[in-house]
């Protein structure tokens, strides 16, 4: 190595002092190198050891070589060619390396402000270069540890290896190629910059500026910066906490782009590239050409696109973020979640598992797919022409359709709008879900269940099932094809809409005014349906079903009546609906077939009934009416016609609601029955089917009671079972549905016609809305036509000769037989008698157990009992069954001649009225009373009572079809006084002969029955008068005593008055006036100290009264 200096003992610091200077430095003497050299080993030689000083380089222009070492310094040097080495403590400043020159910076040495110029090099060793600037040209190599920092290139080249750092570096036109091992930190790539980092090597915290170049290609780059820069990562490279301010970032084949932030610019994703975590803002754009992006997050502005393959999953969008997701070319989105932005599928792509909330969108394109995406409150997707969605949840979010749907679930009010073009198939509606079809729409294999709503508005829905609680409804132009309703399901057909093959299994299809019913419909066992005035059906099959007209209103009664084309049944029933006081609803039938029942509503007083109009047919058929129960002023001089039977073999007959065969219905207080007649009331054609009176010799008219067999018997339709066996009309609820005549008891159970009003108040057809529905019979119903039977308007509809209601015939002056309702009025006004009667009989049986001696006072209590059967003169009978409680105390006053027993005692009792035409009525009786007997010592006693009760009725009666009841309460007094005389026959053996008097009267009460039927029970009274004998024996049993005795007399009722109303015009004598005769046995017994058990029962037979037993069973305890 060359050095040339001179040493000098320096006084001051008492040591050797180094002082030389090269050659070309500052014009000073220049020295050739191979002097320089000797002068040096000279010196080594010759002068003594000594410290040496560092050597500072000042300005020196270097085409050799020099070197640098600790403590020295060079500064200015310029390098033309030569080399310069700077080592551990040596330090170069503002060095300018030219071509040709070349600058090593060792472990331990520093570069400060280099300039590298155009084919110079500098070699960052494991040493340090700070303020390096590097022109077009200069390369500056940083390795083996080395350490740059604020380096500027500006058009140069840094290379970045093995340990290398860069940092802050500046790149203004150049490069800076980072490889393994090597590592740049904050850098700043300006405009026509380059910064590479291959495989192994680390960019941290770079900002790339526009106009700059970042490439990552197999390296990692940490937290950059693009501000409208450029970045590419590829071939197994990182990218970490990338921000994009405009600019891209370009991430292919096997890069990775992670957490980047794009708040504008974009991020290109090819194919094998992956970008994961990336959140995109504002103005930012993310594009997936081919390649994949995870847990994307798409803010407001932002947008995110796939193409050629790509695939985005776990993608979040946020409101106003627009995921204009032209997932097209085969791209695929998974696991969306939309948050008040959008996604759209295009052409190729495929949206999976997409979930849209409050706000977000959806827009699937033509040959687009989404497929199980769930759609929350808020969210909306459109489906367009030639878009495909496939198993969508919808919850509470709505899916317009105009292409092509397949599975789903809509629930919590979500709604499905299915526009022109759009095909929907496979979708479960529950929970308040709804699925629309408008003009144009299809909806096939929908399934309905509990709460859910189909709305057909001009489209069309086939194969539909209909499940309980689901609801269909067809409006004005929509079709539904192929429906299935099920138990509790309703189909709602309004004014224009139209349903084809339908099966009703339990549930209901209701044809508002106007609606057709194409096809064949089928009603099996449980289904109901509905029809409203002026709907159509052309096609009824009823297998055990119910098919039921709606009333009518007076706005819907002019209307023509509902019409069904075929009609053919196999057991069921064709019920008329009843919940007002207007029109009666008609039927019109082209042809009926086969067997089953119609029930007719009428009101025999107004001469109105339900109507059927039949042009041919063939069958036998059953005829059910439930009457209002109003009185009917000429009861001798009434027919009302229900069916005009035109052409065919049909034949009907009388059958109760629930199709067994009867011969009579009720018609307010009296019976009335079937006829046919031909030709009747200008009825031409065919036979006419009627109402008239019922008499207790039935007969009359062509054909009374109808059938081959009018009067009933086991099966008066004829043939093996033409009714469908003991109930023909189907099921316990002929009228249709799971409850059509309405109310929750419509005429079962213990109280057949429910709670306090038994029977449906007004309204004996049942409940305010028997139809079902909204508005069952009621809206635009129309009803049809006169009332060719008569009303009042004889001359008109299809009675054009008017008449008078086919009034015609009568009863023939025959005794008119009563209905149930009336018999049962008529037993309830006699009932209470005989509860009174018995409980003063049970009180009688205590007091023939004291005489004049015993304990002074008694408490005593007995349980009572009786049944008996009455038959009143007017043939109203029932059997009564009591079971009571009575209790009393009383008291003994021994006088001279003899001893007077006071009490006073009070009686409960429960008695069970069964009617013998139908029902259960029920009387709960309440009583107070005292008595006295006087016991004379000549033998002879005299007895009385006094006793008040409160009756509450509760009349449960069963009508020839349905039930009705009423509730009224009434009040009593009675009084009895009994006499006799007993004979000792002999110590241990007595006879009492005696008589006996009683009157009861009740209060008079008025009666109102469910059915509309009215009645007042009169001021019922009783008056009877008994004579007979007692023979008593006594015997000793230890120190018990026991007393059994016998008795026989005989009963005679003198009340012959007893009158009844009903409806205010009938008037009954309800008497039992007559002989009977009475026989009991009974016993006494002390079982201890003034503790005695007694008992008695009693056999009665009379003209009017059977009473099978009667008796008590008790204790009485003195003290």
């Amino acid at each position: 190595m060359n050095k040339i200096y001179t040493t000098v003992w320096c006084e001051s610091r008492q040591q050797w002092v180094v002082t030389s200077e090269l050659a070309s430095g500052s014009g000073r003497p220049k020295l050739a190198p191979k002097k320089s050299a000797l002068a040096l080993l000279l010196g080594a030689m010759l002068l003594p050891s000594a410290p040496v000083m560092a050597v500072d380089y000042v300005d020196v222009t270097l085409t050799g070589e020099q070197t640098i070492s600790s403590g020295d310094t060079a500064t200015s040097t310029t390098i033309n060619g030569g080399s310069q080495y700077i080592y551990n403590g040596g330090s170069a400043t503002e060095t300018v390396i030219n071509d040709g020159g070349m600058q090593d910076v060792y472990v331990g040495g520093l570069a400060t402000e280099t300039t590298i110029n155009n084919g110079g090099d500098q070699y960052i060793l494991g040493g340090t270069a700070t303020d390096t600037s590097i022109n077009s040209g200069g390369k500056q190599e940083v390795i083996n540890g080395g350490t740059t920092t604020a380096t500027t290139i500006s058009g140069g080249s840094q290379n970045v290896y093995n340990r290398g750092t860069a940092t802050d570096t500046t790149i203004n036109g150049g490069s800076q190629s980072v490889f393994s091992g090597g590592s740049a930190t904050a850098t700043i790539i300006n405009s026509g910059g380059w910064q590479n980092v291959s495989s192994g090597g680390t960019a941290t915290n770079t900002t790339i500026n526009s106009g700059g170049n970042q490439y990552i290609n197999g390296g990692t780059a940490i937290d950059t910066t693009i501000n409208r820069g450029f970045q590419w990562v590829s071939h197994d490279s990182t990218a970490t906490g990338t921000t994009i301010n405009g600019g891209w970032q370009d991430v292919s084949n096997r890069g990775t782009a992670t957490d980047t932030i794009i708040n504008s610019g974009e991020q290109y994703v090819h194919i094998g590239g992956t970008a994961n975590e990336t959140t995109i803002n504002g103005s930012g754009e993310q594009a997936i050409y081919g390649g994949t992006a995870t847990d994307t997050t798409i803010n407001s502005g932002g947008a995110q696109a796939i193409f050629n393959g790509g695939s985005a999953t776990d993608t979040t969008i946020n409101s106003g973020g627009g995921q204009y997701i032209s997932v097209s070319g085969g791209g695929t989105a998974t696991n969306t979640t939309i948050n008040g932005g959008e996604q759209r599928v295009s052409s190729g792509g495929t949206a999976t598992e997409t979930t849209i909330n409050s706000g977000g969108m959806q827009y699937v394109s033509s040959g687009g797919t989404a497929t199980e995406t769930t759609i929350n409150d808020g969210g909306q997707q459109v489906v367009f022409n030639g878009g495909t969605a496939t198993d969508t949840t919808i919850n509470r979010g709505s899916q317009s359709v105009f292409g092509t749907v397949t599975g789903g679930t809509i629930f919590n009010s979500g709604i499905q709008l299915i526009s022109s073009g759009g095909i929907v198939t496979d979708i479960t509606l529950h929970s308040t879900g709804i699925q629309v079809v408008f003009d144009g729409g299809t909806a096939t294999d929908t399934i309905i269940n509990s709460r859910g709503i189909q709305s057909i508005f001009g489209g069309t829905a086939t194969d539909t099932t209909i499940n309980s609680g689901g609801w269909q409804d067809v409006y004005s132009g929509g079709a539904a094809t192929v429906t299935t309703i099920n138990n509790g399901a309703l189909q709602q057909v309004r004014s224009g809409g139209t349903t084809i093959d339908t099966t009703i299994n339990g549930g209901q299809s209701w044809l508002m005014t106007g609606a057709l019913a194409d096809g064949e419909t089928q009603i099996n066992a449980g289904g109901e349906l509905l029809m409203d005035a002026g709907s159509v059906a052309t096609d009824v099959h009823i297998t055990g079903g119910t098919l039921s007209v709606t009333d009518l209103t007076s706005t819907t009664a002019s209307y023509t009546p509902a019409q069904v084309d075929k009609l053919t049944m196999n057991g069921g029933n064709v019920n008329f609906l009843r919940n007002s006081d207007g029109e009666f609803a008609k039927l019109t039938i082209t042809e009926l077939n086969g067997t089953g029942n119609f029930l007719f509503n009428t009101s025999l007083a107004d001469r109105k009934a339900n109507f059927v109009t039949i042009e041919q047919g063939s069958g036998q058929f059953g005829i059910a009416v439930n009457d209002s129960g109003k009185e009917i002023s000429d009861h001798t001089d009434l027919t009302v016609n229900l069916i005009h039977e035109k052409g065919g073999d049909i034949d009907f007959e009388m059958v109760t609601d629930n199709g067994r065969s009867t011969n009579m219905v009720d018609g307010g207080t009296y019976m009335y029955t079937l006829f046919s007649e031909q030709n009747k009331d200008g009825l031409n054609g065919g036979n006419v089917w009627y109402l008239g009176a019922m008499t207790e010799e039935p007969g009359g008219g062509e054909n009374p009671g109808g059938g081959e067999n009018p009067g009933g018997g086991e099966n008066p339709g004829g043939g093996e079972n033409p009714g469908g066996g003991e109930n023909p009309g189907g099921g316990e609820n002929p009228g249709g549905g799971e409850n059509p005549g309405g109310g929750e008891n419509p005429g079962g159970g213990e109280t057949p016609g429910g709670g306090e009003n038994p029977g449906g108040g007004e309204n004996p057809g049942g409940g305010e809305n028997p139809g079902g529905g909204e508005n069952p019979g009621g809206g635009e119903t129309p009803g049809g036509g006169e009332n060719p039977g008569g009303g009042e308007n004889p001359g008109g509809g299809e009675n054009p000769d008017g008449g008078d209601n086919g009034n015609t015939g009568g009863s023939g002056g025959k005794k008119p037989m009563t209905t149930p309702a009336t018999d049962a009025i008529l037993a309830m006004s006699n009932a209470g008698l005989n509860v009174i009667h018995s409980e003063l009989e049970g009180l009688r049986m205590y007091r023939a157990n004291l005489d004049k001696t015993g304990p002074e006072s008694n408490v005593w209590g007995h349980y009572l009992g009786s049944k008996n059967h009455t038959d009143t003169s007017n043939g109203a009978a029932y059997q009564l069954n009591q079971n009571g409680i009575e209790i009393g105390a009383d008291a003994r006053t021994d006088f001279a001649r003899g001893s007077l027993v006071t009490g006073a005692f009070m009686s409960y009792s429960d008695n069970a009225v069964k009617h013998a035409r139908g029902g259960k009525s029920k009387i709960d009786s309440y009583g107070i009373g005292l008595y006295a007997t006087w016991f004379d010592a000549s033998g002879f006693y005299a007895d009385g009572v006094v006793k008040g009760n409160r009756l509450n009725n509760k009349l449960r009666a069963v009508m020839t079809n349905g039930r009705t009841g009423g509730d009224w309460t009434q009040y009593g007094l009675s009084t009895a006084v009994e006499g006799g005389y007993q004979f000792d026959v002999r110590d241990d053996l007595s006879l009492t002969p005696y008589a006996r008097l009683a009157y009861v009267q009740m209060s008079s009460e008025d009666v109102k029955l469910s059915n509309g039927m009215k009645g007042n029970t009169g001021t019922p009274r009783s008056v009877t008068g008994e004579a007979g004998a007692k023979l008593t024996g006594k015997f000793s049993l230890g120190a018990a005593e026991f007393k059994p005795y016998l008795s026989a007399a005989i009963v005679q009722e003198y009340a012959d008055s007893n009158e009844v109303t009903i409806n205010a015009r009938n008037r009954f004598d309800n008497n039992v006036k007559g002989t009977s005769g009475k026989y009991g046995l009974g016993a006494s017994v002390s079982v201890g100290k003034d503790v005695t058990l007694y008992g008695e029962a009693n056999y009665r037979q009379g003209s009017h009264t059977e009473t099978p037993v009667q008796g008590v069973a008790g204790i009485r305890i003195g003290f």
